[in-house]
This record gives structure tokens, sequence and C-alpha cells, in this order.
């Protein structure tokens, strides 16, 4: 008698984006997410849509469209049927979460066209990279622009902590200030002249890995200064950069 073919999704740890959670691979060779580990994925921020507690799943639906229908499937670590969803379909997911304002959503977005646009250039340009240079790039592009929004909102909470301190010269440049001492401490100038060096609109669409990591670590430490011990923003900054011990790059 031939054997049957499992009814049951494998699984297996996925890291993408710098997050790893339990990947389906579904009986018809599809690979799918379970709805729960969508959620979670995209409740790791501070910033914009967040699914509402104990409705995610009317929340999708309302999301990917009145006929969409939730396929279920068992697993290897899970023989309750849960709701799931399709590549295809947590694609189309995370630009509709990301249009909603989702911070990790949005990074997921902007990082994933951009690795895509680079794998379509080294195949014209005979680049050699392997897989697992594309995820780190990817892993790194969404962290650093997770930690950007962070020290964001923390320097916007600090403002509206001491709005009676703070002229409103000092809110109107303190974000541009924060992001050219960033730029000072790592490469030794603004944004205005790496851009002209580099000749880029913007600067971290010119980093490199490395780089976007040093910058990435920098600004998530000065955030929890900013948040925890009520540091200055520039303050902060400066003192994440001692900490770290940072030495110029220069390129």
């Amino acid at each position: 008698m031939p054997q049957q073919k499992s009814k049951k999704a494998v699984v297996a740890t996925v890291n993408y984006a710098g997050y790893e959670f339990p990947g389906l691979k579904l009986p018809d060779g599809r690979y799918a997410i379970a709805v729960s580990q969508v959620v979670e994925l995209f409740q790791r921020t501070n910033g914009g849509f967040q699914f509402a507690k104990d409705h995610a799943n009317r929340d999708i639906k309302y999301l990917l469209g009145k006929d969409f229908q939730f396929a279920k499937s068992a697993s290897e670590i899970n023989p309750k049927k849960v709701n799931i969803l399709t590549l295809e379909q947590f694609g189309e997911l995370v630009f509709h979460v990301a249009f909603r304002g989702n911070e990790v959503a949005k990074a997921i977005l902007k990082a994933s066209v951009t690795t895509t646009i680079e794998q379509a250039f080294d195949i014209a340009f005979e680049g050699k990279r392997s897989l697992k240079e594309y995820n780190t790039r990817l892993n790194v592009r969404v962290e650093s622009i997770v930690n950007r929004r962070i020290l964001t909102n923390a320097i916007d909470k600090y403002i509206k902590d001491h709005l009676e301190e703070v002229s409103a010269n000092y809110i109107k440049w303190i974000h541009k200030n924060t992001s050219d001492t960033i730029n000072r401490i790592v490469f030794g100038r603004s944004a205005k002249k790496l851009r002209e060096a580099w000749s880029c609109k913007e600067v971290r669409d010119a980093l490199k890995t490395e780089e976007l990591i040093i910058i990435a670590n920098l600004e998530r430490l000065a955030a929890t200064l900013i948040e925890e011990h009520d540091y200055e923003p520039l303050s902060a900054v400066k003192e994440a950069g001692n900490k770290m011990l940072i030495k110029q790059i220069e390129r």
C-alpha cells in the first residue's frame, strides 16, 4: 500500500527581517504563517496600527477584504487546526498594516523592496552574494528603521515632558541636529556633507551593513538614555557614542 502524505504542516524556524518565528510548509508545498505569529510580529512596535486584542482575526479579514477566508492547518507541533496566511496573503497584509502606520510593517516593506531590487541587480551584473548575506542585510535594514523610530519617539516624549523648558527653535531642529550628531560621531561629517561625498539623496540608503549596525545600536542606546534616565537627546547621542567607543569611519 502506498504511503499516504501527511495532512499536517511541517514546521521550521524562519529568520526574517531580524525576527524568528515558526514557519509552515503545507502538504501541497506552499509556505504559510500562523495568524498568531503574524500578530506577534506586528505587535513589536509602539508606533502606528496594532491588532485589537482578541480580535486579530476580525481585523485581518477587514484588511484583506470581504471575500477573504482563512485557511486552516494542523502542524507537527499542534494537532489542532489554526488560522494561517499564505506568503502571498502575508505580503498583502504587510502592505495594509504599513499603510496604517505600523512601524515594523513599514520597515519590512521598505527593506524587502530594496533587498529584492539588489538581488535583481546582482543577477544582472553577475554579483555573487549568498542567501545568508541577503538575509543579514534585510535584518539590519529593518532593525535600523525600527531603532530610528524608537529614537524619534523618545525625542518626541522628551519634548512633551520638557515643553516648558525648550524653545520653539529647539523643537524645530532637534531631530535634524540629532541625526547630524550621529553622523558626525560615526563619520565625522554632517548628513549634507555625506550626501555630497557619496552622491546620494538619503545617507542611510548608502550605508554598508556594518555601518547600519553601528548606527542602529547607537540610536537604541541613545533612546534608552532618554527614556530611562531623562537625558537631553543630543547629550544622549554623545554619551551613547562614548559608551560604545565608536571610532570614526573614513570612506
